[in-house]
């Protein structure tokens, strides 16, 4: 793949809603020969998803040679406006929760890159230089909607039992012909 460290270049993930968990990998810098320095120092790379409000969205990436260290994750809207990620240290993620319905962008970078503006060329700094695995999930919330007899489940429940057991039909919606 190309360059994708500007939102306008950013790879799409393959989410198209539900609760979801997406796994990949990339680099950060350029190694074309093992014997020179590496180049592409100031490497981001940023992918995008679209989500619905209440989503939230947890990456954990695993730096392959240096995982002492931490990669630098971010979050941006979709005019490249950046969100306020909040470290999670019990799964070691970076977690969002979207306010709005809309694209957010998700960058990756090395240690020492964390300041560059993803709107403007050449706004990057020298940061690590490292592969990785990344691991995004995306969690809707639950939501219920209750009219008599009927419940209606939407969202990000992951389990549904009930007492009895024989408590609940399940159907699920049919489309039409």
């Amino acid at each position: 793949t190309g360059r994708n460290d500007l939102i306008f270049e950013a790879t799409p993930l393959p989410y198209s809603g539900g609760n979801l968990t997406i796994q990949g990998a990339g680099r950060l810098g350029t190694i074309v020969d093992p014997l020179l320095p590496p180049t592409n120092l100031d490497d981001v790379d940023l992918v995008r998803l679209e989500v619905r409000r209440g989503a939230t969205i947890a990456v954990d990436v695993d730096l392959d040679f240096n995982n002492a260290l931490n990669a630098a994750i971010r979050f941006f809207d979709g005019s490249g406006n950046e969100l306020q990620g909040v470290p999670n240290p019990a799964n070691d993620t970076v977690q969002y929760t979207a306010t709005e319905d809309g694209v957010v962008f998700i960058g990756i970078s090395g240690l020492g890159n964390e300041s560059y503006d993803p709107r403007i060329p050449g706004s990057a700094q020298i940061g690590q230089v490292d592969s990785y695995t990344a691991k995004v999930t995306v969690n809707l919330p639950a939501s219920y909607l209750a009219d008599g007899s009927l419940v209606e489940f939407n969202g990000g429940q992951k389990t549904l039992s009930a007492s009895p057991a024989a408590l609940f039909l399940v159907t699920s919606p049919t489309s039409a012909a």
